[in-house]
Parts: structure tokens; sequence; C-alpha cells
């Protein structure tokens, strides 16, 4: 059986199982003040709203971030949960861990011996919580990431209730997730906002739900009935600006 604990550090809040816990978590804590030490010389990267030069010596969480937003044409910040997630996951896959799986504000990367279903809340309509999608383990290690122009505390331009992307890159999921939401502000929008998307180098798979409308490109899990709805305990918040 599966086991999921919880973790939480400056407001941010995690959903994790691993069998690297206490590692995974020491890990989380050190990217995140690596972060914010870069922002208090570089405050221009958590305000940036488009992709923003470095300066020398960034950390490589940063980096990271810097190379996702540029691909996705938005700002770094737009990939701080999937760089946490994912960054923190390898740390733990790289001591050992047999699985791990990272779900911080509805980005999530994981890394799986057996299925894990991923449940799809886009807030609204008959499809709100109907759906999920079944990872299989031959599709590990990948990420899952999230945005809405409607739900959470990240800003869109958008008016999309939901926007999944999924890569082999957290950070690139998450911000590609973000440069989709903000194209959807109505359904004529979602053909365009899939076609770029799907074209960013290294996302794997797009879905897009507005106004009962369902829109799906390139290669992603299987698609499946949600057999347990919305479970609020298992929604969890993001905020890296909250002390």
């Amino acid at each position: 059986m599966r086991e999921y604990r919880s973790f939480s550090f400056k407001n941010a809040n995690f959903r994790i199982s691993t069998d690297k816990f206490d590692l995974l978590t020491t890990a989380i804590i050190k990217l995140r003040t690596e972060l914010e030490n870069y922002i208090m010389i570089h405050p221009a990267f958590q305000t940036a709203m488009q992709p923003i030069s470095l300066l020398e010596n960034a950390p490589p969480i940063a980096v990271h971030m810097a190379q996702a937003a540029t691909a996705a044409g938005v700002g770094p910040m737009a990939a701080v949960a999937g760089a946490i997630a994912q960054l923190s996951a390898e740390i733990a896959i790289s001591h050992g861990a047999k699985e791990t799986i990272v779900e911080n504000g509805g980005d999530i990367f994981v890394y799986a011996q057996n299925p894990v279903m991923v449940g799809i809340y886009s807030g609204s309509g008959i499809l709100k919580d109907k759906l999920a999608l079944q990872i299989m383990p031959h599709d590990t290690p990948i990420a899952i990431c999230a945005s809405s122009g409607k739900m959470g505390r990240s800003f869109s331009y958008g008016k999309c209730e939901l926007a999944i992307v999924t890569s082999h890159n957290a950070c690139l999921a998450d911000t590609a997730a973000t440069a989709t939401a903000n194209y959807v502000k109505k359904t004529e929008d979602i053909k365009l906002a899939l076609s770029k998307a799907i074209s960013i180098k290294g996302v794997l798979g797009v879905i897009i739900i507005h106004e009962g409308m369902v829109g799906i490109a390139g290669n992603i899990p299987s698609l499946v009935k949600n057999p347990q709805g919305l479970q609020t305990n298992l929604i969890t918040g993001f905020s890296l600006n909250s002390k």
C-alpha cells in the first residue's frame, strides 16, 4: 500500500510518497532557501512576467526555471512549484528511493513502480471532478502540471478553467501549463492553445478543459473516469511570498 505524507514549509504544502521522506524534505528546504537567497540579490526574477536573464552564479534551481520560462515565453516563477517537486524528487531517487511522488499546488512529479491515479479538478461544469489520469510505471518519470485562470493563487492572463501539461521536465510542464492557460479566454481559443503548447520542445501532451469542452493534444497517460470525485483534503497550495 502506497503511503502519502504531508509536509509544509513557509506556506508551501506538499503531499509526498517516498521511502526517503526526510532526505526529500531536507532537499525542499535547501532548494527553497537557495531560491529565496537568489531573489534577494535579483528581485526582478520573482516579479518578471516574461523570460529574464540570470545573474552570474545563479543557483541550479534558478537556471532550470529560467530555461523553462524561455521555452514557454513566461516569467521564471511560473516554474517554481514544478522545479522544487522534481529537483527534490531526483535527490531521493539518486539515493535509492524505489518510488517518489511529489505533489504541490497541482504540480506533480511521479516516479513509480505501480500505477498512480491523478484526479483532475477543473473547478466548474459537469466535468469538474469526473476525470483522472492513469499513470503507468512505463510513463514515469513524468511531470503533470496544471494552471488555471479561475482557480489557485497564481496570476493568469486567461480565463481557462484548467490547462494540464505533461513532460519529463517538471519546470517545462509548469511554465507550459501557465502559458497555455494564458491563451484561453473562450472555447474558440482551445485549438490554438493546444497547438502552441504542443509545439514547445519537451512537452509530451496537453489537456485543456473550459466551459464543458475538453481539448487534447500529444501523448498523455490514459484518461479515465475518476471514481472518487473531489477530495478536498488532497488539494495542496504553493506560495513563495508567505513567511
